[in-house]
C-alpha cells in the first residue's frame, strides 16, 4: 500500500511540474501577445500620422498650385 501512495505522489509531482511548465510557456505567449497588441497601436497611429501629414500636403500643394498659377511665365 505504501508503494501505491509513493507512485501516486511521484504522478503527482510530474503533472504539477508540468502544469507549471505550462503555467510558464502561456505567461510567456500572453507577454509576447501584449507586446505585439502594443507595437500594432503604434504602428496605426504612426499611419494615421502619415495620412493626415498627406492630406496637409496635398492642400499645400493645391494652393501653391493655385498661387502659382497667378503667374504668366
Amino acid at each position: 500500500m505504501g508503494e501505491s501512495f509513493e507512485k501516486i505522489i511521484v504522478a503527482v509531482q510530474g503533472l504539477t511540474s508540468r502544469i507549471r511548465e505550462v503555467a510558464s510557456a502561456t505567461e510567456q505567449m500572453s507577454s509576447g501577445v501584449k507586446n505585439a497588441a502594443a507595437s500594432t497601436e503604434e504602428q496605426s497611429a504612426a499611419m494615421e500620422e502619415v495620412s493626415a501629414a498627406a492630406e496637409a500636403l496635398s492642400g499645400l500643394s493645391e494652393k501653391l498650385n493655385t498661387l502659382a498659377a497667378k503667374f504668366k511665365v
